[in-house]
């Protein structure tokens, strides 16, 4: 309370000052017209005896000249306070306008006030400087019309955007509005997710006068309900799948062992080579059982520091005659320092084992034979996300690329695209849960007929390796 009749009296001392001002201006000049008026040049007023100046301002107010000049001042002071009520209230206005400006500026939702040009496009009339941060052009780009919020828009999503968007506006009774999250290109091309919301300005006769959208970059929450859904699936069939192993393994040793004894009594070729195949194909479901058994596990395992360098060394030594058969040269760029991560050093193991021998395969799919650009490249650099600073290893392929079709099924298990005896599927879904009980990231950059680049990200902060949290599975 006290602060504000502070904040009001500072704000009435100017219309004040200014009333007093002209009161005593009014004053001084009532009076010399007094004074004049009773002196002899001049003959308007009539006076018992003429007056000085003093007597004017002062001593010998004529009555009717006081209450003239009492009136003025009242009435400037009573002017004065509703103009200092007005300046009160303006600056408490333009203060939660500036309060409400540096917020907005400085948070992820950029507003802007548009009006509808035709069907699908707009035509800027404002919007805040943070769209820059969104978009990547400034927002004096978007108000001459030099960039059109219409071009943004991701071409899998602008057909279905336009729609809900003249949906919105076709309702002559609604008042506000949401799109469905929809996906743009950044200026720099980077692709980010949007949540639009938008409210309806009518003019009197109840017509669409302009509207007013908030945008939301809701990029890191989609990534996080994705993370958090694969998860969710994984772990339901990890449990599925941990039933199901332990149930086959049994009867599976024993057709394996009877399909030996057979092959082993038998003197016919035929029959002898039809227990072969039995065996073999047990052999591989055991595999399989292994694999499930293996994605299924949820062990409390050893985490140490280790030396991301050392790894991938042993890596390369255990998969070095497998790459020299294939005739697959390696391109290493490892910086001769690297930070320290807290890591199961077997986990990470089969995961960097895992991405080169999906590169050797991409590889041989599209160089069956030796070729000078059969070449696999593995880099390691630091990048930083929103949780904190990652060690990153990424190992790239020439192959040909992952189809678009199947880009968002390849970390699914039992889903694979090798031939039935190459691959069970399990290796990624196994790749992605040990990455994420580290905490960690496993992305892929792929488009047909380009380098495949898998990224595995894990965190320098030991204190982050080390923590169970959501990300875990």
């Amino acid at each position: 309370m006290k602060h504000r009749l502070r904040d009001f009296l500072r704000d009435a001392s100017g219309p004040f000052a200014i009333a007093t001002f002209l009161g005593l201006l009014f004053w001084v000049g009532d009076a010399l017209f007094v004074w004049l008026s009773s002196a002899d040049q001049v003959q308007i007023l009539s006076f018992e005896k003429p007056v000085s100046i003093l007597d004017a301002l002062f001593l010998r107010i004529p009555l009717h000249d006081l209450y003239i000049r009492l009136s003025f001042l009242a009435l400037t002071f009573m002017a004065a306070f509703p103009i200092s009520a007005f300046l009160y209230h303006r600056r408490l206005a333009e203060g939660r306008l500036a309060r409400v400006s540096s917020i907005i500026e400085g948070s992820p939702v950029v507003a802007l006030e548009w009006t509808s040009v035709r069907d699908g496009d707009i035509r800027v009339d404002f919007v805040t400087d943070n769209v820059e941060q969104l978009s990547g052009y400034k927002a004096e780009e978007f108000v001459r019309g030099a960039v059109k919020p219409k071009d943004l828009l991701h071409s899998a999503d602008r057909s279905q955007v336009v729609d809900d968007f003249l949906h919105g506006l076709s309702d002559p009774q609604v008042e506000q509005f949401s799109l469905a999250p929809y996906r743009i290109h950044r200026k720099d091309g980077e692709m980010r997710w949007v949540d639009q919301r938008t409210s309806v300005q009518r003019d009197r006769k109840g017509s669409a006068a302009h509207y007013n959208s908030t945008l939301m970059d809701i990029t890191e929450q989609i990534e996080m309900e994705s993370r958090l859904q694969e998860q969710q699936k994984l772990e339901s069939i990890g449990t599925l799948s941990a039933g199901v192993a332990h149930e086959i393994n049994n009867p599976l040793t024993g057709v394996i062992n009877y399909a030996e004894l057979i092959r082993s009594r038998v003197d016919d070729e035929t029959l002898a080579e039809y227990a072969a195949n039995i065996g073999a194909e047990g052999d591989r479901i055991a595999r399989i059982v292994s694999s499930l058994l293996t994605y299924a596990r949820r062990d409390d395992d050893v985490r140490e520091f280790a030396d991301m360098r050392q790894l991938l060394d042993d890596v390369l030594t255990l998969v070095a005659a497998t790459l020299r058969k294939h005739q697959i040269a390696v391109d290493l760029d490892v910086p001769d320092h690297v930070p320290e991560i807290v890591c199961n050093h077997q986990g990470i193991e089969q995961v960097l084992i895992n991405l080169v021998m999906n590169a050797r395969d991409a590889l041989n799919a599209k160089y069956p034979s030796y070729d000078e650009n059969k070449r696999l490249a593995i880099t390691m650099t630091t990048t930083v996300r929103s949780t904190g600073s990652f060690l990153r290893v990424t190992v790239e392929d020439h192959g040909n690329g992952i189809p678009e079709e199947i880009q968002a099924k390849i970390f699914d298990p039992f889903y694979s695209t090798k031939a039935r005896t190459e691959g069970t599927g399990l290796g990624l879904a196994i790749s992605l849960g040990i990455v994420r009980t580290h905490n960690g990231w496993l992305t892929f950059e792929s488009e047909p007929g380009h380098p495949t680049r898998f990224h595995l990200d894990l965190p320098i902060d030991a204190e982050v390796a080390s923590s169970q949290t959501a990300n875990a599975g």
